[in-house]
């Protein structure tokens, strides 16, 4: 599967499991339609607006009672660490030092393990 078609599975098995919390997509990777002038300008645009290299495409807005809540990196089953970009890894690094758990994940099942060892307290320290 690709890492859309895995990010959708994560996305339809957490809504259908855990209804009253929010997980959202962060669209920060989309491709930019156009071309030359008209791509760049898009571009420049979203950037102005918030859009900055390696965040994560998934956010579990809910803390474990001592985290701010998961950040999520979705990549295809079967990807290993090196497929994270130095973008990505550097994000990741930044929010678990702002108080956030940050993890990646190698396609559905992981990210599930993630999600629900995040919400179990699996990763609490106290």
């Amino acid at each position: 599967m690709s890492e859309s078609t895995e990010q959708i599975a994560v996305v339809d098995w957490f809504r259908l499991q855990y209804p009253k919390l929010r997980l959202i997509a962060i669209p920060n990777g989309q491709w930019v339609a156009g071309e030359g002038a008209r791509k760049f300008a898009l571009i420049n645009k979203y950037k102005r607006e918030g859009l900055t290299a390696g965040v994560s495409d998934l956010f579990l807005a809910h803390s474990d009672g001592q985290h701010h809540g998961l950040w999520l990196e979705m990549k295809d089953q079967g990807k290993t660490l090196s497929s994270v970009s130095a973008d990505q890894r550097q994000w990741m690094k930044d929010m678990n030092d702002a108080g956030y758990i940050a993890k990646w994940a190698a396609g559905f099942e992981q990210a599930k393990a993630i999600i629900i060892d995040y919400i179990n307290g699996y990763y609490r320290t106290f």
